[in-house]
């Protein structure tokens, strides 16, 4: 009896993985009977449903909040790295008993079991049926351990990084998302068919434009392109010169004297060593320095030693997957008084690097420099408390 005690692990884990595909093919074919049994709808809705499915039951794996809440307690929100984290999923022998069963099912049950009708609709034209699920298998298995680790991924990082933490029921929790996805995919199959015929009717019509009005059209979707990359910058100048206006009108008001101000919008792409401008009031200098953060979710860590360090990460539904650092040179020599204004400003600001720092508010002192946020500065400007 002991001896077969240590196997219940594993034939829990067998039982949860044929739950997970049996629910992944249950809600497939009811979605793709909604869809009007449309062969192009079943390659969408394959690897979402999928994906989904995996998510939903990584989110209520017991080893895996396990394995997440114990990264937790080990790293903060700014040590994430996903390489470790897939690291300890890859190495977990629960996670890959799933996912041998996952990628084995496939083989074993014939191709008629929710697969025949990607097959037809890639490899319609051979006769073999042998060949066909080969062909088959050849392009879901890989795709399916890709949507296994983006899947089990995005779950590890919610677990580890959710804002509450709020015991989980882990049952009514997978019946309730479970339910949640069937839904929701059901009602996307069902768009699926009207979408499809709005679309090549658009298409349609875009080709005939583009062949009659090619130049018109060039320079339209160009324009649309142009205005999308540089969204954030122009939002950061509407930023930028709003926070200079109400700079020149405290400065009348209080009286104090503003320098001309210098490429006051160059740093929003370039930071050069220089001081933007100079305010004086009540016989103190004030050297001030733009700064900007066009990502309202990019971390700025200040040093000492005047080096500003950003985090960039690639987000999706809340959930990072890889990180990248810059850094920056803000330091600029001047007599007197040395600020640094922060327009436009991220949520977060630290004082140190990326692997030791504290958070800051507005008007704290980093080295030789105080580093302010645009509202912080006015509003110490105001009350003359800018030495404070």
């Amino acid at each position: 009896m002991e001896e077969l005690k240590k196997y219940i692990p594993v034939y829990l884990r067998i039982c949860r993985s044929l739950a997970l595909y049996f629910s992944f093919l249950s809600i497939f074919g009811i979605s793709y009977l909604f869809s009007g049994f449309v062969k192009l709808s079943a390659a969408v809705l394959l690897p979402l449903v999928f994906h989904s499915t995996v998510r939903v039951f990584g989110e209520t794996d017991k080893k895996l909040v396990e394995l997440a809440l114990a990264y937790r307690s080990e790293k903060d929100i700014h040590h994430c790295m996903p390489r470790e984290m897939l690291r300890l999923i890859l190495t977990s022998k629960d996670m890959l008993l799933e996912l041998g069963i996952l990628l084995a099912l496939p083989i074993i049950f014939p191709i008629e079991l929710g697969f025949s009708p990607f097959a037809d609709l890639l490899f319609g034209a051979i006769s073999s049926r042998t060949l066909k699920k080969l062909l088959t298998l050849a392009i879901v298995l890989p795709v399916f351990f890709g949507l296994w680790l983006f899947a089990r991924y995005s779950a590890f990082f919610w677990i580890a990084y959710r804002e509450r933490d709020d015991e989980i029921h882990f049952v009514r929790h997978l019946i309730l998302k479970l339910l949640g996805i069937g839904i929701v995919y059901n009602l996307g199959a069902l768009l699926i068919i009207y979408s499809l015929e709005i679309f090549a009717t658009a298409f349609r019509v875009l080709l005939l434009f583009f062949s009659l009005y090619f130049w018109l059209t060039l320079i339209l979707v160009i324009a649309i392109v142009a205005f999308f990359l540089s969204f954030r910058f122009l939002r950061a100048c509407r930023i930028r010169r709003k926070f200079l206006g109400r700079l020149k009108l405290l400065c009348f008001e209080i009286g104090a004297t503003l320098s001309p101000i210098k490429r006051p919008y160059r740093s929003l792409l370039f930071l050069r060593d220089e001081v933007n401008f100079t305010v004086r009031y009540n016989e103190k200098t004030y050297h001030c320095k733009l700064f900007c953060a066009l990502k309202r979710h990019t971390p700025l860590f200040f040093s000492q030693h005047g080096i500003v360090q950003c985090l960039h990460s690639f987000r999706f539904r809340r959930v990072e997957y890889f990180r990248y650092t810059t850094q920056f040179d803000f330091s600029f020599e001047a007599d007197g008084s040395k600020m640094l204004i922060v327009n436009p400003v991220p949520k977060e600001l630290y004082a140190g690097s990326t692997s030791f720092y504290r958070e800051i508010d507005t008007g704290e002192s980093i080295g030789a420099y105080k580093v302010f946020t645009a509202t912080g500065f006015l509003g110490a400007l105001s009350r003359n408390v800018l030495d404070r």
